[in-house]
């Protein structure tokens, strides 16, 4: 999630910026709707973070 991939290659600052922005957002969004407890946030973080890595993987 963001700009460089897990295999190598390049990447840019700007998408890992982006893909930070959007886990803190993701984050915040489950603290202040206490959808889930606030000891797994990290997990659903984890979670989108695996998603993102096998959506990309075919990519590049």
């Amino acid at each position: 999630m963001g700009g460089t991939s897990l295999r190598g290659g390049s990447g840019r600052i700007v998408g890992t910026v982006v893909g930070a922005i959007l886990l803190s957002v993701i984050g915040n969004i489950l603290n202040l709707t206490s959808i889930i407890s606030v000891h797994l946030n990290a997990a659903v973080q984890g979670v989108v973070i695996v998603a993102v890595a096998y959506l990309q993987r075919g990519r590049r």
